[in-house]
């Protein structure tokens, strides 16, 4: 799994330019695409995978899996959910979200 690749899809999606079904489309392919790597399968080149990042988009691959339009099972999640993780992973890897307000990810005004 590599950063750079994961990078512009997590950006898009901050930035509104995805909705989240391309976003979860987007990133779920690029998930398989470097889990098909790390497996060393005979079309890939295996590529060295830092844990923490692997651990996180592991997490956001499942978080992707439970997001639901109308979520209703206690296990589905909604899209300011998904997106609240999303923006979380992005701080923590690649520093703040410029494209995101914090009223916007805590889902209320800000204030110090």
């Amino acid at each position: 799994m590599l950063k750079a690749d994961h990078k512009p899809i997590i950006e898009a999606y901050l930035a509104h330019h995805s909705t989240v079904e391309g976003f979860i489309t987007d990133f779920m392919y690029q998930w398989k695409v470097d889990r098909d790597k790390a497996w060393g399968h005979p079309l890939q080149e295996e590529q060295p995978v830092e844990a923490r990042f692997h651990d996180m988009m592991n997490r956001l691959f499942t978080s992707c899996d439970c997001y639901a339009e109308q979520p209703e099972a206690s296990y589905e999640i909604s899209e300011h959910t998904l997106r609240s993780e999303v923006t979380l992973f992005y701080n923590i890897l690649w520093g703040e979200a410029k494209s995101q307000n914090r009223e916007e990810v805590l889902g209320h005004p800000y204030t110090e």
